[in-house]
């Protein structure tokens, strides 16, 4: 699923047109980015939370160049909610 898709549905289930869908999620996008870019988390309720962590500098190897340093990076991560882990669990369980 990717963009296009996910505005077809949504202005199919709000009966509005696709360019008005298209900038409201596109305004929800953008608010998104910037508050996770001011270090914020962001909750959706029902589907998970998204933070910016700080990833410790370390060494690690690179096969044909030998040990290397990789610094220190800000790395998005989705922590999903109990709801959508127990779906996941149940489907495997069918």
């Amino acid at each position: 699923m990717n963009t296009s898709d996910v505005i077809k549905l949504l202005s199919a289930r709000l009966g509005a047109n696709q360019k008005l869908t298209r900038q409201a999620l596109k305004q929800v996008l953008s608010i998104l980015r910037q508050r996770l870019i001011a270090g914020d988390a962001v909750t959706l309720s029902g589907l998970g939370k998204l933070q910016v962590k700080e990833s410790k500098g370390r060494y690690g190897y690179i096969p044909g160049k030998g040990r290397c340093y990789i610094p220190a990076r800000q790395q998005l991560r989705f922590n999903q909610h109990k709801t959508i882990k127990d779906d996941f669990a149940a489907d495997k369980d069918d």
